[in-house]
């Protein structure tokens, strides 16, 4: 018979931790993953901003030559077509050591870029830059073909840098964190629990890491979430409540349709109107104030066939701005749709804050009624009294104890249900888009392959969500019930279950214990065979039974200078799944001193 490994032999500093295939796996998809997110990123910042500006530094090096405006030609917006933009189309002609060459290009991004930025002094350019005005443009001299007309530096390229910053360090700010997770959790599987000393610090990397993950997940989900409570909720309802003091005007509609979204997966009523105010004609284009694309095309077909062209209509209009003014003053649905929208990622991203503060700064009763104060737990420092004194154990009482359930069934549902619907309700929206994109044949494979890992989790949530809900309505459950009060290591433990339900697709039992390190800053599940002793693992059972646990000798009590929380886990299996499973906490004593012999 071959060498057989003690399960649940002590590591020791000659015998470093093993580093599973799970655990390196697990850490280098979660950085490539992190990885493809920055290099995003990067690639937002380089073509929005880094190209243009490196761009507009070459050009300033070009030479200087003179130019004839050729043409030069301006469109207003035509305000009874939805999104109308003014165009400006200007060609010049200059000459270049010898030779003529003539160019359209007028800044340093391409035109409708350029133009887009400028969209607002479009009409003074027109007149600036009228055919037949002398003027200077800039000439590349490896390619006198080449030429820019203004070559100011490039306007409307912030937000690219902006954004692009902010998903670097969102990207960045995880994968850093998961490493420091994982380096953490190395060093603390690594330490002799049963020897750590009296006064012991956390590591930095599990402090940074936590850290991390509260101001990169919590400040960003509150972020988003402060942005759309206030562009989509906030700003419309304080426009609806003071637009009720605007004046009642009488107006003609002279245009009316559905304006769709460029994904074609939203609308909204298109309006345009004519009032006179402080003796001027105007025309105004606002239907509410929101300007979001909705569903419910249909609602707002009928809102426009309510008001055709040339219609007599009733407007409000602004008295300190009469060329301000509204078809509809009611708040608008996606006002309401907003607050609890916002609310929700404002309400997670606080929650993740203040939990950390209050765990980190707050105040926590300690078993003996006293309060102990948790200013100083940032510094990992933890009391060594509370690691090393075992909580008094109760005389073994006869009888069989019965173990109450860790969490019941009724909430682990509640809680998978609102993971669930929060999770996928907010990639439904992005998945929504992304088919109607498909299906209109304009399909995007970067927001398809984006989704995929979000659509993956959502499965998962909903597959753990369904099979909770299905033990909950067929009544799988089990009871578990021990034969004395507290685990002591090195004894064996009598255990028996029932079990209730359908028990036919069970195919083996398993029972192991779980520790958890529980101190001010978080709960942590560890790892290594030490900390989840399988006590029982078998294919032949009933519906109920009894068993004898062999309990390891070296059942650690605490890690790092941390008592351990100590759970048994139950789990009916079936071939991948858990059919039934509970964990229930147990408490587990120091064993008793060894008697000493009379001298």
């Amino acid at each position: 018979m071959g060498f057989r490994r003690d399960p649940f032999r002590r590591k020791t500093a000659s015998a470093p931790h093993r580093r599973t295939w799970k655990t390196v796996s697990g850490a280098a998809v979660g950085i490539l993953f992190g990885l493809i997110f920055v290099c995003i990123g990067f690639g937002i910042i380089w073509s929005g901003f880094l190209k243009p500006a490196w761009q507009w530094f070459a050009v300033r090096s070009w030479t200087e030559t003179p130019c004839i405006i050729a043409s030069s030609r301006f469109t207003e917006a035509d305000i009874l077509v939805p999104d109308s933009r003014p165009t400006l189309e200007i060609a010049y002609a200059y000459t270049y050591n010898g030779r003529d060459y003539r160019s359209t290009r007028i800044g340093i991004r391409d035109n409708n870029d350029t133009l887009a930025s400028l969209e607002k002094n479009l009409a003074s350019l027109a007149g600036h830059y009228a055919t037949g005005t002398r003027a200077s443009c800039r000439v590349n001299p490896d390619n006198p073909s080449e030429a820019v007309l203004i070559p100011d530096f490039p306007q409307g390229i912030w937000p690219a840098l902006v954004f692009g910053v902010f998903w670097t360090l969102f990207s960045g700010g995880f994968t850093a964190t998961a490493v420091l997770l994982g380096v953490a959790r190395q060093g603390e599987t690594r330490s002799a629990d049963a020897d750590a000393p009296d006064n012991v610090r956390q590591p930095f990397a599990t402090r940074l890491g936590i850290f991390g993950i509260v101001v990169v997940f919590g400040f960003c989900f509150f972020s988003a979430g402060a942005f759309v409570f206030i562009r989509e909720a906030a700003i419309p309802l304080h426009k609806a409540w003071s637009a009720h003091r605007w004046i009642e005007t009488p107006c003609i509609i002279v245009a009316s349709s559905v304006q769709r979204s460029d994904s074609g997966d939203g609308s909204r009523v298109y309006i345009v109107y004519e009032y006179t105010c402080a003796g001027r004609t105007r025309r105004g284009t606002r239907y509410h104030f929101s300007d979001s694309f909705s569903s419910g095309i249909e609602n707002h077909r009928k809102i426009v066939n309510a008001h055709p062209v040339g219609q007599t209509a009733v407007c409000f209009v602004n008295p300190e701005n009469p060329d301000e003014a509204v078809f509809n003053r009611d708040v608008p649905l996606t006002a309401w749709i907003g607050i609890p929208f916002g609310g929700v990622f404002m309400l997670v991203g606080g929650s993740f804050v203040g939990g950390w503060l209050w765990f980190t700064f707050g105040k926590r009763r300690t078993g003996d009624g006293n309060v102990s104060p948790l200013g100083k737990r940032l510094t990992g420092t933890v009391s060594p009294s509370a690691a090393t004194s075992p909580a008094p154990t109760a005389a073994p009482e006869a009888g069989w104890h019965v173990l109450p359930p860790e969490h019941g069934i009724k909430t682990a549902v509640a809680g998978l249900l609102f993971a669930t619907l929060f999770w996928n309700g907010i990639v439904s929206v992005f998945l929504i888009i992304c088919v109607s994109g498909w299906l209109d044949g304009e399909g995007d494979l970067f927001l398809s392959l984006f989704l995929v890992p979000f659509v993956a989790v959502g499965l998962g949530l909903l597959g753990k969500t369904a099979g909770a809900l299905l033990r909950l309505l067929a009544g799988d459950s089990v009871t578990l019930e021990i034969d004395r009060p507290d685990l002591v290591p090195g004894q064996t433990l009598r255990l028996r279950y029932t079990l209730r339900g359908n028990i036919s697709r069970i195919r083996k039992l398993r029972i192991r214990l779980l520790a958890t390190r529980e101190d001010s800053e978080r709960q942590t599940r560890l790892t290594g065979r030490r900390y989840k002793p399988v006590l029982l693992e078998t294919a032949l059972f009933d519906r109920t039974g009894t068993h004898d646990l062999h309990l390891p000798p070296d059942l650690p009590l605490a890690s790092a200078g941390v008592p351990l929380k100590w759970t048994l886990h139950f789990a009916a299996c079936a071939m991948l799944v858990n059919v039934i499973e509970e964990t229930c906490p147990v408490r587990v004593a120091a064993p008793p001193a060894a008697a000493t012999p009379a001298s």
